[in-house]
C-alpha cells in the first residue's frame, strides 16, 4: 500500500469511535484489490423440483435455492437488469456430460441441429442444444445489500419468460411529453413457485409478477453497474449447477 495511503487511513483510525467507523475508515484498503470479473460467478437462483438432490436434505420441493449460498426461500423480489437467449450446447451426462459453449440463435451451429423427435430435443451429433433464456437481477435483501443473482429458463419455463418479457417490455416513463420504453431495471418483479402439470407429469415451474417501481437511487446506481458487467460479458456463472445442464435435475416437460 502506498505510504501516503497508509498516512491517511491512520488518521482516520485516530478518529473512529466504533466497528463500522474504522471499516469506513478502512474502505480504501479492502483486500479485492486484485479481483476482476473473472474472478467470481454470479449464482443461479433455482427451482428445486421433486427429484433434486437438495430434498434429501429436507428442502422443500417447489422451493428457490441459491445455488452458491444454499439459501432457500418460498419467493425472492428482484430487479431484472439484463436479458440474454442462448442456445447451449451439452454433452449428456451418460457420455461423461459438461458445457460445450452457448450460441446464439441465427448461429449456423443451431441453424444446423437436428430434431429428435424420439428424445424431444435439438442435437448436435450426440450432443444436446437447449434454448435457454437467461435473466440476470438483483436479489432485493431485507437489511442488506441487493445481490447479483440469475435464473436460467429452459423447456417449459420458456412460457415464464415470454411472460416475463411482455410485462417489462409494457412499462414506460415520461420523458418530457412522451412515453418512452422504461429499462427492464425501472421495476421490480416477484418471482415464486407454481406447480404446473400436462400430460406428461406435474413440476414446479416460476412465476412472475410486477411488484413495484424502482425508486431508490442506490438500487438503480447498483443495477446500472451490474447491467455493465453482464452486457460487457464481464461476468460468468456456474455451469454446473445450471438449471437445464446434464448436472442438474430436471423434471420439465
Amino acid at each position: 500500500m502506498p505510504k501516503s495511503l497508509t498516512k491517511k487511513l491512520d488518521k482516520a483510525i485516530e478518529k473512529v469511535a466504533s466497528a463500522t467507523d474504522l471499516l469506513l475508515a478502512h474502505s480504501l484498503s479492502t483486500g479485492f484489490e486484485e479481483v476482476t470479473p473473472d474472478d467470481f460467478m454470479v449464482p443461479f437462483v433455482s427451482v428445486v423440483q421433486k427429484m433434486s438432490a437438495e430434498v434429501e436434505e429436507g428442502v422443500k420441493p417447489g422451493s428457490l435455492i441459491n445455488r452458491a449460498t444454499q439459501q432457500v426461500y418460498e419467493s425472492v423480489t428482484v430487479v431484472p437488469v439484463y436479458f440474454k437467449k442462448r442456445f447451449v450446447l451439452w454433452t449428456p451426462r451418460d457420455l461423461g456430460g459438461g458445457f460445450k459453449g452457448e450460441f446464439l440463435p441465427g448461429d449456423k451451429l443451431v441453424k444446423e441441429a437436428v430434431y429428435d423427435k424420439d428424445a424431444n430435443k435439438l442435437k448436435v451429433g450426440t450432443d444436446e442444444l437447449t434454448e435457454t433464456a437467461y435473466f440476470y437481477c438483483l436479489n432485493i435483501v431485507e437489511d442488506g445489500p441487493p445481490e447479483p443473482v440469475v435464473f436460467s429458463m429452459t423447456s417449459s419455463m420458456l412460457k415464464s419468460s415470454r411472460q416475463w418479457l411482455t410485462i417489462a417490455q409494457a412499462k414506460k416513463i415520461k420523458n418530457g411529453d412522451e412515453w418512452v420504453p422504461a429499462p427492464f431495471y425501472a421495476n421490480s418483479y416477484r418471482v415464486e413457485v407454481s406447480q404446473q402439470t400436462n400430460t406428461k407429469g406435474s413440476w414446479y415451474g416460476l412465476k412472475v409478477s410486477l411488484n413495484e417501481p424502482v425508486e431508490d437511487v442506490h438500487l438503480i446506481k447498483a443495477a446500472i453497474d451490474f447491467y455493465k458487467l453482464v452486457s460487457g460479458g464481464s461476468v460468468d456463472v456456474d455451469r454446473k449447477v445450471e438449471q437445464g445442464s446434464p448436472d442438474s435435475t430436471k423434471e420439465q416437460f
